[in-house]
This record gives C-alpha cells, structure tokens and sequence, in this order.
C-alpha cells in the first residue's frame, strides 16, 4: 500500500486516531478529534478525509467508525521531510518541516531520521539527482568518505567529506563545483538512503 507524504496538521491527527485507539480500544468521533484540537467538525472532517485519501485510515458507517491500517498501530513511524533550514533553529522546527515521510521502523531500527528534498546536481556522481529524497541519520560526526549533510553560511548542502591535514574537505560528485575546505564545519547527519519519485 502506498502512503502519500502528510502535512504537520495531518500527522498530529493521525497521532491523536492512534494513541485514542490505543488508550480506549475504539477510534475517536468528528466531534472528540474537533475538541481535542479546538476545531470545527468540517476542518477535523477536512483532515480525515485527507488521511483517508492518502491511505492512513479507513472509515466504514457510523460514528465511531475509523480504521487505522495495522502497519500505523505496531510498527509504522515517520521522518520529517526538512524544508529550508533556517540557521539558529533547531533540525525539527515547524517553520522547517514540509511533509512526513512514513516509513517501517526495522528498516531505520536505532537513531533519528531527517530527510531533505535535493536540489542542484553537485552529486550526480553518487546517483543523487536533483529532487531526490536523502534520510539523514542525524549525528554530529563522520567517517572519512561518508556522503553527509553539513549547515554552511546558513544553508544546507550535501557533499563526501574528507579529512585531510586538520582540514574538512567537503567534495562534489560533479567537476562542475569546486572542493570546499575548511577547519570546521557544522555537521547534521550522514545519508543512508535515498527516495525517488519517477512521477
């Protein structure tokens, strides 16, 4: 089954379906999920009625009615799809987070997850193409060679690191873009996978 990316609003209602499921056996009404986010019945109808089209939920007759797919109840997590970064707030920031990618725990079993959507061709040469999806693992080191994101001048960029003469060599996988040296650099995380959409 395939889950579309969801916002902010769409995965703390989600959140909300599942852990009232959890704590009381039986999924929440319109009118507990418009209460618990002090909204109206349309904007929770709204919200649902999302998360049903991107295939997190089902709703059969009736109130109380909701249907969360199994994969959310046991094992189902998601990664936040970082926008731009802003420097000085943190990775998770709301003004940074686009979507929520879902994934299945045992694939990413230990650590926390980011993602970013590519931009420019810098990496051609490690199969990283422009609008591609890289997961982050999130850490603040690195070994010599891993393809890692690091926070320079306030932006974020993608690039093999090296470590050479007590410099930091952040190397492109394209001639068109120089090497970048310096002595310190801001690391955010080392990439692990990537995602493609061919549509």
């Amino acid at each position: 089954m395939n889950h579309q990316l969801i916002t902010e609003k769409q995965k703390s209602t989600l959140d909300f379906i599942i852990d009232y499921y959890k704590s009381k056996g039986y999924t929440p009404t319109l009118k507990e999920i418009s209460n618990n986010f002090n909204i109206s019945i349309r904007a929770a109808f709204d919200r649902v009625g999302a998360l049903i089209r991107k295939n997190y939920i089902t709703r059969n007759r009736g109130a109380r009615t909701l249907v969360i797919r199994k994969e959310f109840i046991d094992d189902g997590a998601f990664i936040p799809l970082i926008g731009e970064i802003s420097a000085g707030l943190p990775l998770e920031s709301p003004e940074n987070i686009d979507y929520y990618l879902p994934f299945d725990q045992s694939f990413f079993p230990e650590g926390d997850y980011f993602a970013l959507n590519v931009k420019g061709d810098s990496m051609l040469g490690a199969g990283i193409l422009p609008n591609d999806i890289v997961i982050i693992k999130k850490q603040n080191f690195a070994r010599n060679k891993d393809i890692i994101v690091a926070m320079l001048e306030g932006e974020t960029t993608v690039k093999r690191v090296f470590f050479e003469d007590q410099m930091v060599i952040l190397k492109p996988e394209n001639d068109k873009y120089p090497i970048i040296r310096r002595k310190y650099i801001n690391i955010l995380g080392c990439v692990v996978a990537l995602l493609r959409r061919f549509q």
